[in-house]
């Protein structure tokens, strides 16, 4: 028999049907291990076998190219080189292949090089750039999600087949649905609000929204445009929603329900749709989506999407090619059919015989396992197959040759709330799975009181599976996200068990790259006379130098003591250091940045890395270019300096023995990742063949601008000989014989809005919040890898002590879990407790408590801001402290924080003439803000967009200022000056305040100006950083109210009103936002004891480990509660 046919005659009714049926449309749903793949060969061997058509005529599509190569090497075993004249394609490759077949008929198909995010980045910055300050893309604080929102909801775009013309046509079409039913949703809902909770106005409420829906209905005409509902027929669905929410009683539920859903209120309180509220974005994105894709033709560019887009385009524009790839492809499988999405499934249709209604077209999936929404992936295709083809011939492969009946029964018990399974869309179909294994040892569902204990349990019995002769190989574990995986892998190769993971990662996050780029953008601050002295206090704690703690700050007090006095900048200082170590790298440095001038990247970042030596100049002759190789050390000494990079990190691999170690693969990697550095900016500056430290630098203000991530995949350890740490996404298609899903809880598989919903409702897109059946469906995943045993498990609390909830999908089972009792996991917490610690959070040495004593006895006067950053735990708290407080590092110039400054340098001045003049000009406020702005020296189109943004402020802001009395003012009034100081016992309190004002009264209006999102109360309400600011704010106007307090000139004036002016206008709402408070006695009680408590702290040099606080308020005021109560 031919290999064909042993195959044949293996196969199983159900399968040997979807095999046979060569003609029609047909849908095969094949749940794991029912033999997918082998059918899909099988077919294609029949279609050949059975008919005159030749193999160029059959095309099968799937996903990944791993899962092409694999498919043709499997035909070709049972058919031979025939196999090799198959069209087996990627959806992508298909699309490339169509653009490359016919790009000489069009000039704008002719070559393109695939874009890369680097360059996508470029080219929307230059998009960017010219925007209003105010347009809801211009790039702010946060440009980095800026970028990738953009590029998201594009890529959304594109997958769903729409061009930049179709959007723009169907968000004009959006326009005039909104503005014609605007006034309609305003006067209806007007009625509506004025009425009240009785039973009589709530059925006048139903009878309005009815009317409402009445409307509705007799506007719309299930109009489309693109394939996509118009959005009044989208609203009309969710009208008919809502009514089926509706049972008659005199409820309005599912009228509220629908008005959040649907609409919101404007700063008048005017009734408008959410749709309106989005449209200046969408319209903004149309214009930037335009020109996107003009400048990638003009620039030869396409991306992954593109190839299919532009396939579509050309198939759909050209009758005589779409007839001709109809003829050609004359059979069309598609594997994992219900991770297709919308562009893709529109590139297969269009390319279908236009005179066919029955195509010979073979679709194989599993609706339970469409897991990739995220990627634009549609479990509806299935509905449309039917929808499409009335004659589709449905077949269910039932068999699992994989699992045992226990592992299937369990996995299927996961999916039960499934409300797209396929009996809905086929009735009277079902999916009943057996298996062909048997029974087996079962599924071990266990929970534990914490996760460690739920990790420590896991490697246990690892341990004891491999010790009883079970290969590595053979053992799994499989979770949702990659994180967990990590922490998995310390404990496991801790014991000495190999594993392997695959992890995906940014070079930017490799140690030796951080290292490299700080010391390059450093050195082209030298170069161009702006040293950034923050960037080198990062490069000299790095401890390749091999330079201590104490002695960097010593050297910080040292050169902030001889800066007042010799006005020297940094790099001199170092220089001219009396510590060797400290002299040599300042020589190496300046040696650097003189190289820096005339030479090529590669060998500067060689010379940086010490691939190659550098002589360093004579201290008394530090002209190096004049003669290179007579360069002298100190003492006219000659000598080379090698950096230490390369030994620090390389030093190691000339002694790695034959099997590759995880830490030969760390090395190699980072060798990798230099590489790829170099070639990164190669291939952003593409038409440079000599690359020098300026492109370098152009590239990474690129990268940190908008916080672009340069993926690089590795794995750790072989998969041949290792127990294999994999995601479930990842894991799909795989299988292994003993299998762990650990972590089976709401928050590791909860998944947040990837996007604000910028698209309109009628272009549902966007990959939404995972819901139960999503995240049913990766459950499933994850068991049905198991062949033989399977081990699920969730703990009751979190490494954070959070309370953890369990899966609602696996609820059902709960009576049937294994309360575990503790593990010690003394490895694995020793594994965890070892892990690498920051310099600066290592416990200090005698010499260096010395130190930190002299500057906390010399110089430590407690402010508002001293006190935030202590308690501040969401961004370090004590150890920030030390840093910024202590130790005082450099920071980064930060434009946001600039143009507050300027702001209020603007509003002393003015006000100073004010008190002088007893008049407003409105000049002052530009000319000052204008100066002190300017001086600050950042780049042109940065220092354009916030002058821009500042004087459209203070124009409003001056409105806001003028045509009122003022009392009598004191401006910037610096509490440290005060005669005597203000006191807290013995503790020295500092502060300055924007505006105090004094009326006729005596009462006291102490003003702190705000720039950035304003308030109105400290309601504690909003997201974790909002609350966090609202308690940092809270907190320095109680400090405040102490200052006065004990102020010997201010404690006379006992009425005092605090207040918050956030200075820039909230334009949606049109107004200025302020909070004024009263702080009272007890919340003034409560900060003195905090800042007794905090300076006891500092005094005594105990700086707590904050890691087991929620970096959230919560922990926040869980800290502060601790100090208060002494268990600190």
């Amino acid at each position: 028999m031919t290999p064909f046919a042993d195959i044949l005659a293996s196969l199983n009714t159900q399968q040997r049907e979807a095999v046979e049926t060569i003609y029609g449309p047909v849908l095969v749903i094949a749940g794991p291990g029912s033999g997918k793949t082998q059918i899909l060969g099988a077919r294609i061997a029949n279609i050949l076998k059975e008919t005159d058509y030749l193999p160029s005529n059959i095309l099968c599509l799937t996903f990944t190219d791993n899962a092409a190569r694999n498919m043709r090497d499997r035909l070709a075993r049972m058919i031979g080189p025939d196999a090799y004249r198959v069209a087996i394609h990627t959806f992508h490759s298909f699309g490339n292949e169509i653009l490359a077949r016919y790009r000489y008929l069009f000039r704008e198909y002719s070559d393109s090089g695939t874009i890369d995010i680097v360059t996508a980045s470029r080219i929307l910055d230059e998009i960017l750039a010219p925007l209003a300050w105010n347009d809801p893309y211009k790039p702010g604080m946060r440009a980095g999600e800026t970028i990738q929102d953009i590029l998201g909801r594009i890529g959304d775009l594109k997958k769903g087949g729409i061009t930049p013309t179709l959007y723009r046509m169907i968000l004009e079409m959006n326009r005039r649905t909104i503005d014609g039913l605007a006034p309609i949703l305003q006067s209806h809902f007007e009625q509506i609000d004025a009425l009240g909770q009785k039973k009589d106005e709530k059925l006048q409420k139903i009878a309005i929204f009815k009317n409402i829906t009445n409307i509705v209905q007799q506007l719309s005409e299930n109009e489309s445009i693109g394939g996509y509902d118009s959005l009044l027929h989208t609203i009309q669905l969710g009208l008919d929603e809502a009514w089926l929410e509706y049972d008659d009683e005199p409820s309005t539920k599912f009228l509220t329900a629908w008005k959040n859903s649907w609409t919101d209120k404007n700063y008048q309180g005017d009734r408008i749709w959410k749709e309106s509220e989005k449209l200046k974005k969408q319209l903004s994105l149309a214009n930037i989506y335009e020109i996107y894709q003009s400048r990638l033709e003009s620039e030869g560019l396409v991306d992954f999407s593109d190839m299919i887009l532009r396939a579509i385009e050309l198939v759909e524009r050209d009758p005589m090619i779409q007839a001709n790839l109809a003829e050609q492809y004359q059979f069309i499988l598609i594997d994992e059919f219900q991770d297709t999405n919308e562009a893709q499934m529109r590139l297969v249709n269009s390319i279908l015989s236009v005179d066919s209604e029955n195509p010979n077209i073979f679709a194989v999936g599993d609706d339970d396992q469409s897991i990739y929404k995220f990627q634009g992936a549609n479990v509806k295709n299935i509905r449309d197959f039917h929808d499409r083809y009335t004659d589709t011939r449905l077949i269910i492969l039932g068999t699992n040759y994989r699992s045992t009946s226990e592992i299937i029964e369990s996995s299927r018990a996961v999916i039960v709330s499934q409300q797209s399974d396929i009996s809905t869309i086929f009735p009277g179909t079902s999916k009943d799975f057996q298996s062909n294994s048997g029974q087996g040892e079962g599924v071990h569902q266990y929970r534990y009181n914490t996760e460690l204990h739920e990790l420590s349990a896991i490697i246990s019995d690892i341990e004891i599976k491999i010790a009883s002769g079970i290969q590595p190989q053979d053992i799994a574990v499989i979770v949702k996200k990659n994180k967990s995986l990590e922490t998995l892998a310390k404990g496991l190769l801790g014991i000495g068990i190999p594993v392997s993971m695959s992890k995906s990662e940014s070079i930017w996050e490799d140690e030796i790259i951080m290292l490299i780029t700080n010391i390059l953008k450093y050195l082209n601050s030298l170069c161009t006379n702006q040293e950034l002295k923050e960037v080198l206090v990062d490069i000299l704690t790095h401890p390749c130098w091999n330079i201590s703690r104490l002695t960097l700050w010593q050297v910080s007090r040292d050169i902030y003591h001889s800066r007042k006095a010799e006005n020297k900048s940094w790099i001199e200082q170092l220089s001219s250091h009396e510590t060797p170590e400290i002299r040599d790298l300042g020589y190496f440095l300046k040696e650097l940045s003189n190289m820096s001038e005339y030479s090529r990247l590669e060998d500067l970042i060689d010379a940086i890395t010490g691939a190659s030596s550098l002589i360093l100049p004579d201290e008394h002759d530090e002209d190096s270019r004049s003669n290179p190789l007579q360069i002298s050390m100190l003492g006219g000494e000659k000598r080379d300096f090698v950096s230490p990079i390369y030994t620090h990190f390389f030093g190691q691999l000339s002694n790695s023995n034959s099997t590759i170690s995880e830490q030969y693969q760390l090395k190699a990697r980072s060798l990798a990742n230099i590489a790829k550095l170099t070639n990164e900016i190669r291939n952003y500056k593409k038409q440079k063949p000599l690359l020098m430290l300026r492109d370098a630098i152009e590239l990474i203000s690129m990268i940190e601008k908008y916080d672009i991530r340069i993926e690089t995949s590795h794995l750790i350890g072989n998969e041949q000989a290792a127990v294999n740490l994999i995601t479930v996404h990842k894991a799909k298609g795989l299988e292994w014989d003993n299998v762990y899903v650990p972590f089976l809880t709401k928050r590791e598989y909860k998944l947040g809005k990837i996007s604000g919903a910028t698209l309109p409702k009628n272009l549902p897109l966007e990959a939404d919040k995972d819901d139960d059946a999503d995240i049913e469906r990766l459950v499933y995943t994850g068991y049905t890898r198991a062949r033989h045993t399977l081990n699920v498990s969730y703990s009751v609390m979190s490494m954070d002590e959070r309370v953890n909830e369990p899966l609602p999908c696996i609820g059902s089972e709960m009576n049937e879990w294994v309360e575990q009792a503790d593990i010690t996991p003394m490895s694995l917490a020793d594994n965890l407790e070892n892990a690498s610690q920051s310099l600066w959070s290592l416990p200090y040495d005698t010499q260096e408590e010395a130190f930190l004593q002299d500057r906390v006895d010399k110089q430590f006067i407690m402010s508002a801001t001293a006190l935030q950053n202590f308690l501040d735990i969401s961004s370090g708290g004590p150890t920030h402290f030390v840093a910024n407080n202590i130790l005082r590092f450099p920071g980064a110039k930060n434009i946001a924080g600039c143009y507050g400054s300027a702001m209020h340098t603007a509003l002393e001045i003015f006000f100073t003439d004010y008190k002088t003049n007893n008049s407003y000009k409105k000049e002052i406020l530009y000319t000052e803000f204008e100066k002190s702005l300017r001086k600050e020296g950042f780049e042109k189109p940065i220092e354009d967009t916030w002058l821009a943004k500042g004087r459209e402020n203070l124009e409003a802001l001056y409105s806001e200022l003028v045509g009122k009395p003022y009392g009598e003012l004191t401006l910037e009034k610096d509490f440290r000056t005060e005669g005597g100081g203000v006191w807290l016992g013995d503790i020295q309190l500092t502060g300055k305040i924007d505006r105090i004002e004094r009326l006729a009264d005596d009462t006291l209006i102490i003003t702190d100006y705000k720039t950035g999102g304003g308030f109105d109360s400290f309601d504690g309400k909003g997201a974790d950083y909002a609350r966090v600011k609202q308690w940092k704010y809270r907190l320095q106007l109680a400090f405040y109210a102490i200052l006065f307090e004990l102020s010997p000139r201010y404690r006379a004036f006992p009425r005092r009103q605090f207040e918050l002016f956030f200075i820039e206008k909230n334009h949606d709402e049109d107004r200025f936002h302020r909070v004024t408070e009263y702080i009272h006695e007890g919340e003034i009680e409560r900060t003195k004891s905090l800042i007794r408590a905090v300076t006891e702290c500092i005094r005594t040099l105990r700086f707590p480990d904050v890691s087991k606080y929620p970096a959230t308020i919560e922990g926040i005021r869980q800290f502060e509660e601790d100090l208060l109560n002494g268990q600190i």
